[in-house]
């Protein structure tokens, strides 16, 4: 479904006989809804705090329909200047065997008048 929304039209995507075509197992979870995901871990912690200014990340596995994928971020380093608090934090999504599935880095930053919790 999120491939029709976002007009992926590649096949990996919800034909299995395509996906295995090309050497896959099963169809693949898009890579935009993995890095929606990841989007969806910060956004859920910060609320109303802080937006994520920028989101970069790097599928190294795929992802097949039905599998849970667990999505974590870890504050990496606090940045604080005249004009801006921001966080830079380290993001991953695993598989249920914690086999990687995507890295990267987000950053979050916070209004002036809130503090990190």
């Amino acid at each position: 479904m999120f491939s029709a929304v976002t007009w992926n039209r590649h096949h990996i995507h919800y034909s299995k006989d395509a996906a295995i075509r090309e050497g896959l197992p099963d169809v693949v979870v898009q890579r935009a809804l993995i890095g929606n995901f990841l989007a969806r871990v910060i956004t859920n912690w910060v609320g109303d705090n802080a937006e994520l200014r920028k989101l970069t990340w790097k599928v190294t596995r795929s992802a097949l329909p039905g599998e849970n994928i667990v999505c974590r971020a870890r504050i990496g380093e606090t940045i604080e200047s005249e004009d801006e608090k921001y966080l830079m934090c380290d993001v991953t999504a695993s598989n249920e065997n914690d086999e990687l599935i995507a890295s990267g880095e987000a950053k979050v930053v916070f209004a002036a008048n809130h503090t990190q919790d």
